[in-house]
């Protein structure tokens, strides 16, 4: 996950909207999950790593991720 950019030596948390000079993605990277995802059928059952992922967007965002969409069937959404 990109969570920071440098610009010409300057690091930024913003996502630039124009840039002259030269721009180097900050990447935050975590360990992979070895699983199909469709199997569970609740937060609870996706493995550790899955959430530590999610757990991380929720912290950058502020926002709770509320639902979790594992395939295109209905049966596949998890709600937390």
């Amino acid at each position: 996950v990109a969570t920071a950019y440098e610009i010409d030596g300057e690091r930024t948390e913003r996502f630039p909207y124009s840039v002259e000079g030269r721009i180097e993605p900050v990447y935050r990277e975590f360990e992979g999950w070895k699983c199909d995802l469709r199997q569970a059928k609740s937060y609870d059952e996706f493995p550790p790593q899955f959430k530590t992922y999610v757990e991380f967007i929720e912290r950058e965002t502020g926002v709770p991720v509320k639902i979790i969409s594992v395939g295109p069937d209905r049966s596949e959404t998890i709600v937390r």
